[in-house]
Formats: C-alpha cells, sequence, structure tokens
C-alpha cells in the first residue's frame, strides 16, 4: 500500500474462504480469508517524496524558481503543481503543467518525462526494493 505519508510491504496468505476452527473457548468460527504473514512500513517512501523530489529539481534546473522557499505560497503552489505532473506522469509518457503565481508573480510551465521521473526517484524505487526484500524474509 503506497500511501501519500508512507508506504507498507505485506506478505499475506490467502485461506479457503468459509474454514472454520475452534477458539480458545472450543467454539467454532470462521477463519479470515487471509493470514498476514510480515509487514513493514517506511514513512519515507510515500507517493509525497516523489512530489518533493520533483520540487527540488525544479527549484535547482530552473533559475526562474531559484529563489522559491518550502513553506512559502510559491512552494506551496509548486508542490502542487509537481503533485499534478506526477499523476500525468502516471498515464503519459510525458507532461507539462503551469504552476500560476509561483515566482515573483510570474506563471511557470514545468515539464518531466517518465524517464526523468524515474531517474529522480531511482533512490526511491532502492529503497522500496529493499522493504520488498526484507518483508519477504
Amino acid at each position: 500500500d503506497s500511501g501519500h505519508a508512507q508506504t507498507t510491504v505485506s506478505v499475506i496468505q490467502f485461506t479457503k474462504q468459509g474454514d472454520k476452527s475452534n477458539d480458545e473457548d472450543g467454539a467454532e468460527s470462521s477463519k479470515q480469508p487471509f493470514q498476514v504473514l510480515s509487514s513493514q512500513s517506511s514513512s519515507s517512501l510515500g507517493a509525497g517524496s516523489v512530489d518533493i523530489a520533483l520540487w527540488h529539481h525544479f527549484v535547482e534546473t530552473l533559475p526562474q524558481l531559484k529563489d522559491v522557499k518550502p513553506k512559502s505560497r510559491g512552494g506551496q503552489r509548486l508542490l502542487q503543481g509537481c503533485s499534478k505532473l506526477k499523476h500525468l506522469l502516471s498515464q503519459l509518457p510525458d507532461g507539462k503543467v503551469v504552476v500560476e503565481n509561483v515566482a515573483n508573480d510570474a506563471d511557470v510551465t514545468i515539464s518531466a518525462t517518465r524517464t526523468q521521473l524515474s531517474d529522480l526517484c531511482d533512490s526511491h524505487m532502492q529503497s522500496l526494493k529493499s522493504l520488498i526484500e526484507s518483508t519477504l524474509q
């Protein structure tokens, strides 16, 4: 499960639907249709970390954004634009988003390709791979 703020990896085993078992009191009860064998989470691997990676990329590479600060209104608008761009790139090979009133009352167009996004998020992908591998052990 990849949420905005964290990712959870779980290993589950499915059981036959309707299997019956006896609980501690000896009463018959229905089992759940699955059993969680292992589960781990990371608060640094949420979808929001992709937005932040895009944000840093654009602040570092677009001269008109060099003075944008994270907690400023312009910084928040840029972060929202990065989120929109991420969603576009989940469906299309490339995307563009116009971020209004982001730097000195000017609009800025940000654009990226899936390949660029993949390169920006390589360390996140390696961390996710490690999380999956450790959960499977």
